[in-house]
């Protein structure tokens, strides 16, 4: 009984007190003309009670989430419709789609009474500010009678999974010739001068230099064939993300965090597409994920585990090295000690370039604990005395800008943002 009172509102609570108050005035005092009046105000908060339970559960929802992985600031539309399964139509409905707290507070939306097997739909937008993995859900409705005298409650189990991923950039048009990935000059070969060698003679292709011409299998095929010892076959890059939470600065998309993930996803699905097995560990030389072959299945492997990569307290050194092939590192500034114990982390052979945030210029704030001396600059120092190769990356630099700078024949120092285009 106690149930049913508190389903009532405060006009159905009303209605029934009035209706009693009535009843027994009209009967105390002897006027049976009122008496009707109280026991109509008294039946229709009952009758309010049944038409809300049966409304109640003869509801159907279904939603509908466009897309379902989303880059981190893009847009997703959500999609609920609504269907009266009942005979009876309903009353007023109070919509809302609790949300996961990363996407922002429930959805809420009024909803005018629905006949007998009709649908009605209601849609919104969302804007994910945060990366990982959230839910959309559930849905709550609040059934209220026609007369406005009860309303109920009832959630639906369902819910919806979106994974807010990193921004990818594309970087295909930084260096259409990839004459830094292989091509035959100096930078090409050092870059790829690690792998599994395949000496297994290949057909000629437009492009190929004169000197890979592999002869004698020419001459027994009556094909021009090259061979490729010189370049492998299976080409590996390292990638390499800087954690620290106490060097990374900001919060939200313009984080700089936010930005050495949508470089590290860019470069590495940029790599793929040029044939590269790739792996990514965290800046202590754990593996986040890989090694990752070549593919679209690999593409969303590895755009799902950044989405849930973090910033991490503790600066745990590197606990093994990376496998031979291409090393591209993405730090916020450190130390010397740390930036040596880092370099470590390369492979014996092969490049090392590397990419560091200039994170004491970021507009938002300073990083945490941060040393005056560890600038970006003397980072990139400490790193070169180790064999890298990199450039200092400034504030509203865009990873395109980066990367182009990086991979350039000539070694630039530092990538700065002049009038939306990369300078020296």
């Amino acid at each position: 009984m106690l149930d049913r009172w508190r389903e009532l509102t405060a006009r159905g609570r009303g209605f029934l007190l009035a209706g009693l108050l009535m009843g027994a005035v009209g009967w105390t005092v002897g006027r049976p003309d009122i008496l009707p009046a109280g026991v109509l105000l008294l039946v229709l908060p009952p009758l309010g009670l049944v038409l809300a339970h049966r409304s109640r559960f003869r509801l159907s929802a279904a939603r509908t989430v466009t897309p379902t992985r989303v880059p981190l600031g893009s847009e997703v539309t959500v999609t609920i419709g609504l269907t009266n399964l009942s005979r009876v139509p309903t009353g007023l409905l109070l919509l809302t789609d609790d949300l996961d707290p990363a996407l922002g507070v429930g959805q809420r939306f009024v909803v005018a009474g629905i006949t007998s097997n009709d649908s009605r739909v209601v849609s919104y937008s969302l804007a994910p500010q945060a990366r990982g993995h959230r839910t959309i859900g559930p849905l709550r409705i609040r059934v209220v009678d026609p007369f406005g005298l009860v309303s109920l409650d009832h959630s639906f189990a369902a819910v919806d999974r979106i994974v807010v991923q990193p921004r990818v950039e594309s970087l295909r048009t930084t260096d259409r010739t990839g004459r830094w990935a292989g091509g035959g000059d100096a930078v090409a070969r050092a870059i790829v001068a690690a792998g599994a060698d395949d000496v297994v003679p290949r057909d000629y292709r437009v492009g190929d230099e004169l000197r890979r011409v592999h002869w004698r299998a020419t001459a027994r095929t009556g094909e021009l064939m090259v061979r490729r010892e010189e370049q492998p076959w299976r080409t590996r890059a390292s990638l390499l993300i800087d954690t620290r939470a106490t060097a990374n600065v900001g919060t939200g998309i313009g984080a700089s965090f936010e930005w050495l993930i949508s470089a590290t996803a860019s470069i590495a699905i940029e790599l793929m597409h040029r044939g590269y097995v790739v792996e990514v560990s965290d800046h202590s030389g754990k593996l986040i994920v890989g090694p990752l072959e070549p593919g679209a299945a690999a593409i969303a492997q590895l755009l799902d585990q950044l989405a849930e990569l973090e910033l991490r307290d503790d600066p745990i050194l590197p606990q093994r090295r990376a496998p031979d092939g291409l090393c591209i590192g993405l730090f916020a500034p450190m130390g010397p000690e740390l930036a040596a114990a880092v370099a470590r982390w390369r492979s014996s052979t092969g490049t090392a370039l590397a990419l560091v945030l200039d994170t004491h210029s970021w507009p938002e704030s300073q990083p945490r604990h941060a040393h005056p001396g560890h600038s970006a600059p003397l980072t990139l120092s400490d790193l070169r005395q180790c064999g890298w190769n990199g450039v200092v990356v400034a504030p509203g630099t865009s990873v395109p800008q980066a990367w182009s700078t990086l991979v350039a024949p000539s070694a630039v120092r530092r990538v700065q943002r002049t009038n939306g285009t990369g300078a020296a």
